[in-house]
């Protein structure tokens, strides 16, 4: 996607699956740190917000620097993600005696990003893939 996009070789595009891989690993510690100053729910919202207008500037982006840049502020986010849900879902339900499975967090995020709910797992993870065959281009994808 990265080569197709910002027009880079191969091996500067697998730099950026590094780059991305530390923003996801960072993201978890940052956000939990930042969850302890403002709250779990002030900081869900603000990694909604800050992925929200992510997303809307990936499908604009034409240049590796500015992709690299917002690919790893959503990663940011998407570790964050990760880092906080434990106690964010501990907060709000284990005072009702519930037992919390983050697995169902993580499908919900997979089936979530696919568009379609209904598709199984096989199904879905090609989906981008035929997206970007009949489209002949990422840009649907990232809109």
């Amino acid at each position: 996607m990265a080569q197709e996009i910002s027009h880079v070789g191969a091996v500067t595009a697998a730099g950026l699956v590094g780059i991305i891989s530390i923003a996801n690993g960072s993201g978890r510690f940052l956000w939990a740190w930042f969850s302890d100053a403002i709250g779990r729910k002030a900081v869900f919202l603000t990694m909604f917000l800050v992925q929200a207008a992510g997303f809307l500037l990936l499908s604009h982006v034409s240049g590796f620097a500015s992709l690299t840049t917002l690919a790893f502020v959503i990663l940011l986010c998407y570790g964050g993600g990760f880092g906080t849900m434990p106690a964010f879902a501990g907060g709000l339900f284990r005072s009702e005696g519930r037992r919390i499975d983050l697995r169902t967090h993580a499908d919900g995020l997979g089936r979530g990003g696919s568009g379609r709910p209904d598709l199984d797992r096989a199904e879905y993870v090609k989906q981008p893939g035929i997206i970007k065959v009949l489209s002949g281009s990422w840009q649907l994808l990232l809109y």
